[in-house]
């Protein structure tokens, strides 16, 4: 038996003590986090401690550890805590639940979670700090290498290969021998019938994007696409990071990075954050409507503030941020205007965009220059339903034209976590 105290005090950390206390051995003191984050005393019974004061009330020699941390920014938060606690000197648990299916020779990792109901196949290798969540088939042969999470119902054929730091949705289905690279995220209910390649690669530790991308918009000009994005940081002291970064492409299928550094990153306009592009090329202009943070609320759960500014270019790379406000905040609270998406109608240019105060709706908003806008979120022509994936919150608006018929495509609660969504319009002054 081991004494264990569990670093983390999320939905995962709460759930994985009591499997621990119902179907293992070890005994769970309690559990720790890192003092800018402590915000209780105790959590289903146990003490919650400051991670700071552990190596002298709970040092190596005493305790073990499991790190029972989420998915968030490609487990790179769990993997940051494991290897800080690894290198303090600390060892790891890993749990099997008695529920689960092994048929021998099975490899599994330290600071690994396997829920009940996985089914894991002779010969299958599970790397450390991964997680495992309910009702998975693993292979006969088949790798999941470090710092993975697998969330439930996921099928993954014999001899496959998965690369370290991916996330995989629910019912994602592998075919069998298919190789996924390195910190790839696989959506729920994708069908992986090929190898896997990362469209863009996270930059190297300490790179503005070295924890995350998300596609900002892409952009043809004569026979290049160039693919905007956000990339994403996790400092520590705050959330997150995120600046713009580019990467072209000749063929529409390999791109590269036209620049290790942000195109748009900080500067004395944009003191704090960059991301989600939008852009049109107007008479040899590359025109920019953009996310631009304002600053960071003060606490131990900063949240960040920022609305819509407008830079320029004359080649796509090289960025002039003018630090002219296109959107700005309209209503006490609101502290967030997100992803804009700017289409010119003969000479009216109009933007769709997400903004909250609690959480988020779509607005709308139009201008005869693309400098000068009114906001008028009446028109956005979409909002919350009554019931249902988007009864809570609607957001990241894209607006384009197909089969005769605009379209909008968004995201329902919780961000898209439980999907996304096609609008078609039906009034076309809107």
């Amino acid at each position: 038996m081991s004494e264990v105290v569990i670093f983390g005090a999320g939905d995962y950390a709460r759930i994985a003590s009591v499997y621990l206390e119902k179907d293992s051995d070890h005994e769970v003191l309690g559990f720790a986090v890192d003092g800018a984050y402590k915000d209780r005393d105790e959590l289903v019974g146990k003490p919650v401690m400051v991670f700071e004061d552990m190596l002298e009330t709970h040092p190596p020699d005493r305790v073990k550890l499991l790190v029972a941390i989420g998915f968030s920014g490609l487990n790179r938060r769990r993997t940051e805590v494991y290897e800080r606690c690894k290198a303090l000197g600390y060892q790891f648990i890993s749990y099997t639940s008695s529920k689960s299916y092994q048929w021998g020779h099975v490899e599994v990792g330290e600071n690994t979670f396997i829920f009940e109901a996985n089914v894991l196949q002779p010969f299958v290798r599970i790397g450390n700090n991964c997680v495992l969540w309910s009702g998975n088939h693993i292979g006969h042969d088949s790798t999941i290498a470090d710092h993975c999470f697998i969330a439930s119902h996921v099928v993954i054929s014999g001899n496959c290969s998965i690369g370290h730091s991916c996330f995989i949705g629910v019912n994602a289905t592998f075919r069998d021998g298919v190789r996924v690279a390195p910190r790839c995220l696989i959506g729920a209910g994708a069908t992986i019938l090929k190898d896997t390649e990362a469209m863009i690669r996270l930059g190297p530790s300490g790179a503005f994007d070295e924890s995350g991308v998300a596609g900002g918009c892409l952009v043809r000009s004569g026979g290049t696409q160039h693919l905007y994005y956000s990339g994403w940081s996790l400092p520590g002291d705050l959330p997150f990071l995120f600046f713009i970064g580019c990467a072209a492409s000749t063929d529409g299928r390999t791109f590269e990075k036209v620049s290790s550094e942000p195109v748009l990153g900080r500067s004395s306009v944009d003191r704090f954050v960059t991301a989600s592009p939008s852009i049109l090329i107007e008479g040899g202009v590359w025109r920019m409507w953009y996310v631009s943070g304002t600053g960071w609320t003060p606490g131990a759960k900063p949240e960040p503030s920022y609305l819509i500014r407008y830079a320029e270019s004359t080649d796509g790379i090289a960025w002039r941020a003018t630090g002219r406000i296109c959107v700005d905040f309209s209503y006490p609270g609101e502290h967030a205007i997100a992803r804009p998406h700017v289409i010119k109608d003969g000479s009216l240019y109009r933007m769709w965009f997400a903004h909250r105060g609690d959480a988020y709706r779509i607005g709308y908003a139009e201008s005869n220059d693309g400098l000068d806008w009114s906001r008028h979120d009446d028109l956005a022509g979409i909002t919350v339903s009554s019931e249902g994936w988007d009864s809570e919150m609607v957001c990241y608006p894209w607006v384009g034209d197909l089969g005769g018929s605009r379209r909008m495509l968004y995201n329902g609660n919780a961000y898209g976590r439980t999907g996304i969504g096609q609008a078609v319009l039906e009034d076309a002054r809107a």
